[in-house]
């Protein structure tokens, strides 16, 4: 959802944007650098956070669930995700603005959220006290 100029774009519950930018908080808990695209989706798909699968083509425009990648996931403002070149490689954005990392505490929050409702069966779940600040 874009909630008007001034908010931020966050991804709805359940969806790929969700479960992808829940993947990159579970890499980046584990200490794991920018990832390729095929090992992103790969995980996002692992939690079974999405209730469609990511490689799933939908729509008039055949997208799959990387499509929110290259739309408000890398364009929003702040950015959540960014692109790390060289590979194609992509990350958590550090977009700060006053007192957050952009990418990095949406993700942690929304990863926390889906831990705490049951969604995500990931092996690094974020530490417990961040499901009190999700969106």
């Amino acid at each position: 959802r874009i909630f008007g100029r001034a908010r931020r774009y966050l991804p709805r519950d359940r969806t790929c944007g969700h479960a992808l930018l829940c993947a990159l908080d579970a890499f980046a808990r584990s200490g794991a650098g920018p990832q390729k695209k095929d090992a992103i989706m790969a995980a996002a798909e692992r939690t079974g956070i999405s209730t469609v699968s990511l490689y799933e083509k939908s729509g008039p425009m055949r997208y799959d669930g990387w499509a929110c990648v290259g739309g408000n996931l890398t364009t929003g403002d702040p950015p959540l995700v960014a692109k790390v070149n060289p590979g194609m490689r992509f990350t958590l954005s550090t977009a700060s603005g006053p007192g957050h990392d952009a990418g990095r505490d949406v993700a942690a929050a929304l990863h926390a959220h889906a831990h705490n409702r049951g969604w995500c069966s990931c092996a690094n779940p974020p530490p417990r006290g961040l499901a009190a600040c999700a969106p």
